[in-house]
């Protein structure tokens, strides 16, 4: 017992360091590859990839390991090595990019899959680890027929918990105390001091021999399962990424928020796996508790949406606490129905614990195989073209879709009760619908504009949501990017002006020269690189985040900015400013850039004392950096810490 209390001690910390090796990891990898979505994708892809692989590899061969506990103890010794090298590969992975940076950055396909392949061999050791580590661990811990269900919810439970408690205090303190790369090293010889714990331990670890007879299982065929099982995992994968779209709207978009929607969500994954434990060897029929958690999960994330919209009109909290009410309300429910599938699939699969570490191997990699599939298509293709609604109305439909199809599979009986399940939640969905009603984004996007404003346009694209608004009184139009206001243009009054357009001439006139050539960063309605324009330059180079920012400011304020979409200086860069300005090799007289408060997620890295010095080195002799700051939404000490940096 006291062997068993120590490894799930360890499994904890697992689950602990794996998130936090995944917040730092791929923190550094965006201070190189860009923050833009496709590179968090294209890292998030070859993260989870190298788990799913490392499940199905290990899994196979953790039946046949006599010494279970050995292995694991090997695999946290390589993880904890990796982490402790891991700042030297990113050195040297910054070099190479470097140097192919302008022959790919041009090519999206090229980049990307030039960046997948960088990632994967990157990561593919630690990860591979990390998958590896569930199925030993169930291997070893599972010992019998009766305890299949049970044992595998502690396990993927315990797990999880970890995980939930290490974006906690990663998000919120390791990284604001310690420091990325601290942290980092702290996390890898925590990593080494659980692996010589195991070792000290895995003496006399070998599995004893048990003659439990297989569980009689049905006659029927269960090859569905893994594929229902897939989708379940590509549905809550694809619900992650709706949700931080959609609670973007309602919630600051700091450098908190995902770490609070993260940690909520596994959280209520950790407790479902725990809280139904008992339940899971207890169930006659698996296949009908599987659809009924699928149904759950559909109708619970349809009913839940619109009342984070109804809380976000009605109630006012302090911030930080009005994110966890406002995650928690929408995710939980939900999330604790998810943690309840996989111990409840690995149960219906496994008829012979001997064979646990296989199964538990390979549902995991056909669940995680689902959920890089799921993040790859939600996030590029349903919210882009479908939106917020719909892209979540077909992740529930997907859902629901499985809960009904496994209902009607569990068994050839009981078909009218089947099919008052099917009425009760078809009524549950309508009267739901005509109840609760709420247009997203559009009603969150009303409650954030001014009482003389209308909104003109709404473009939910791959990074935000881009919106427009007009002044019915002074006819002035602003561009937003979910909740902040990327720029505005003079209204019809006396002696308006945009300080916009002031932004552009101000480095023009004071350079001692001629000015010819231009970077700008952060697009906003484009006024200040109109004004530049309108000096005798060269070429501009223009670089912007979100293309459907730049679609919108070019498109609908060309009237305001010296139409930027028709003019052939212009060179516009859909990347990371950041990232383009670490590794292009071009140099330019004048440097400007307006871009957001720096508590927003990801902005931050352009008011960095490392930006800065980037900026340096791409000026030419005489040349000037030009910078809006934003005194309107910082403190003083803010402000002060970025003028003096």
């Amino acid at each position: 017992k006291n062997k068993t209390i120590i490894i799930l001690i360890c499994f904890f910390a697992s689950g602990f360091l794996g998130l936090v090796y995944e917040i730092i990891w791929i923190r550094k990898l965006g201070l190189i590859f860009g923050t833009t979505v496709f590179s968090m994708t294209t890292v998030l892809s070859a993260f989870f990839g190298g788990l799913a692989i490392g499940s199905f590899l290990l899994g196979k061969q953790a039946d046949k390991i006599k010494n279970p506990i050995k292995i694991y103890a090997l695999l946290e010794f390589v993880i904890g090595i990796f982490a402790l090298l891991f700042p030297s590969f990113i050195r040297i992975y910054g070099w190479f990019y470097t140097i192919i940076y302008e022959y790919v950055h041009q090519s999206f396909f090229t980049s990307t899959l030039i960046k997948f392949t960088l990632f994967e061999f990157l990561l593919i050791i630690p990860t591979t680890m990390m998958g590896g580590t569930l199925p030993i661990i169930s291997g070893y811990l599972i010992r019998s027929n009766q305890v299949i269900g049970s044992r595998s919810g502690i396990i993927y439970g315990i797990n999880t918990a970890g995980a939930t408690l290490g974006t906690f205090l990663c998000g919120f303190y390791f990284i604001r105390l310690l420091g990325v790369d601290i942290t980092n090293y702290f996390a890898g010889i925590i990593n080494i001091a659980i692996a010589l714990l195991l070792y000290l331990i895995s003496k006399n670890a070998e599995i004893p021999t048990n003659n439990d007879e297989p569980i009689k299982g049905t006659k029927l065929s269960l090859n569905y399962i893994p594929i229902c099982f897939f989708f379940s995992g590509f549905a809550s994968i694809g619900y992650e990424i709706a949700w931080t779209r959609y609670l973007s709207l309602p919630l600051a978009n700091t450098r908190y928020t995902y770490t609070i929607i993260l940690t909520v969500f596994l959280l209520g994954i950790a407790l479902g796996s725990l809280i139904f434990t008992r339940l899971f060897d207890k169930i006659k029929n698996g296949i009908r508790f599987f659809a009924y958690l699928e149904l759950g999960i559909g109708y619970s994330a349809f009913l839940l949406a619109p009342i984070v919209y109804y809380i976000a009109v009605k109630v006012k909290y302090l911030p930080i606490l009005y994110d966890f009410i406002a995650c928690f309300i929408l995710m939980f429910v939900t999330t604790l129905l998810m943690g309840a599938t996989f111990p409840i699939v690995v149960r219906i699969m496994t008829k012979d614990h001997r064979s646990i570490g296989n199964f538990t191997g390979k549902l995991y990699a056909i669940n995680t195989f689902g959920c890089i599939l799921g993040s790859i298509i939600t996030g590029f293709i349903f919210i882009p073209f479908l939106g917020i609604k719909v892209s979540l109305n077909v992740l529930i439909a997907i859902n629901i879709v499985i809960g009904f199809f496994c209902l009607f599979k569990s068994d050839n009986k009981n078909w009218i009760f089947k099919l008052s399940i099917v009425f009760v939640v078809l009524t549950a969905f309508i009267v739901t619908h005509f109840t609760m009603k709420v247009d997203i984004p559009r009603d969150f996007l009303n409650i954030l504009k001014g009482k003389s404003e209308e909104i003109t346009i709404i473009d939910e694209g791959l990074e935000n949501t881009v919106w427009v608004t007009s002044n019915i009184q002074n006819q002035q139009r602003s561009i937003w990017a979910n909740q902040t206001v990327l720029g505005r243009t003079k209204t019809n009054e006396p002696y308006s002006f945009s300080p916009q357009i002031i932004q552009g001439h101000i480095p023009m006139l004071l350079h001692n020269g001629s000015p010819k050539k231009i970077l700008g960063i952060c697009l906003g309605t484009g006024q200040t690189f109109g004004s530049i324009l309108s000096y005798d330059i060269e070429k501009m180079d223009l670089v912007e985040i979100s293309k459907t920012i730049a679609k919108i400011a070019l498109e609908e304020f060309k009237n305001y900015n010296r139409n930027l979409i028709n003019e052939k200086r212009l060179n516009l860069i859909i990347e990371d400013g950041r990232n383009y300005v670490a590794h292009t090799k071009n140099s330019y007289d004048v440097i400007t850039l307006e871009p957001s408060p720096p508590e927003e997620a990801g902005i931050v890295n352009l008011y960095t004392k490392e930006f800065y010095k980037l900026c340096y080195k791409r000026l030419n002799t005489h040349g000037i950096m030009s910078q809006w700051l934003p005194m309107y939404s910082v403190s003083p000490e803010e402000m002060a810490s970025i003028i003096r940096t």
